[in-house]
């Protein structure tokens, strides 16, 4: 028997929502979801309400699963916006893609590229980072915060993420979207994993919410951090002090990235990033655009 399908990008949380699924309709035991590692890809043996699957392995997915023939029609499809990218990528970097970088804690390339280079899953994704990262590295920290601000760019991005996305609703026909913002809200997640069960069939039996309530506890760090770069912005936009001299590299890509939104051209980056809120004055970049992915 098909099961339907669950199409996800990487990092947008789809073995999670997966997982919920299968525990909320007691179709599968409750079970602890990180008891075999600490990544997206723990406990993977499990019954399965759907099939869930990234759309650059529907390929090789329709090779081995004969039966589906080339289905063009999904289930769900997990959509995210551009407000998203700044958690999506430290989730796609630190657990989805199996590299373990906590973006928040990167200060250089080294880092960074160590992670990358010791780790041989994922090709596609492992070559997209080491050519980012290969464009920008001869400038430093300088180029690393353009090029985590480039990722949080909707035409941009490491991943081209957007751009797939934009890809997926024009080829598929999707019955369902399931919103990445879902995920962060219990209220909201528990009552759409009801919605979804009941589309497929079956009854929600299970209170899930204690595995949303971890799913949460595991991201404080980058949530926090969210909420004080945006903190940091509306004290730029009312020229309030705010002392942002702890800021990380991601941080600052983030701060500079919603200045930009802000101001609505690409600022210059910084050789010294400001400590202050009131000490930034950005310069619009020269020529408009310094680098073209």
């Amino acid at each position: 028997m098909t099961l339907p399908i669950l199409l996800f990008q990487g990092g947008t949380h789809g073995n999670f929502l997966s997982r919920c699924l299968s525990v909320a309709s007691e179709l599968e035991e409750d079970f602890d979801f990180y008891a075999e590692r600490q990544g997206a890809h723990n406990n993977a043996t499990f019954k399965k309400v759907v099939i869930h699957v990234h759309p650059q392995n529907l390929k090789d997915f329709y090779h081995n699963h004969s039966d589906y023939k080339d289905n063009n029609e999904f289930f769900a499809y997990i959509n995210f916006e551009v407000s998203d990218l700044y958690i999506l990528y430290w989730h796609v970097l630190y657990a989805a893609g199996d590299f373990g970088v906590d973006i928040l804690n990167v200060q250089d390339f080294d880092n960074l590229e160590k992670a990358i280079n010791h780790n041989a899953s994922h090709p596609v994704f492992r070559n997209s980072l080491i050519s980012q990262v290969n464009i920008f590295k001869n400038d430093g920290i300088s180029g690393l915060r353009e090029m985590f601000k480039k990722s949080l760019n909707q035409t941009n991005g490491l991943l081209t993420l957007q751009s797939l996305q934009s890809e997926i609703y024009s080829k598929y026909s999707i019955e369902n979207i399931f919103e990445f913002s879902w995920f962060y809200d219990q209220e909201i997640f528990c009552k759409q994993i009801e919605k979804l069960l009941i589309k497929l069939g079956y009854e929600y039996k299970i209170d899930i919410s204690q595995h949303q309530q971890e799913f949460i506890d595991r991201k404080l760090d980058i949530l926090q951090s969210k909420k004080l770069v945006e903190l940091a912005f509306n004290c730029y936009t009312t020229n309030t002090s705010m002392d942002i001299s702890n800021f990380c590299i991601y941080e600052q890509a983030y701060l500079d990235y919603l200045i930009e939104q802000h101001l609505g051209y690409e600022i210059e980056n910084w050789q010294e990033y400001p400590t202050n809120t009131q000490d930034i004055n950005p310069v619009e970049a020269w020529e408009g655009v310094r680098y073209e992915l």
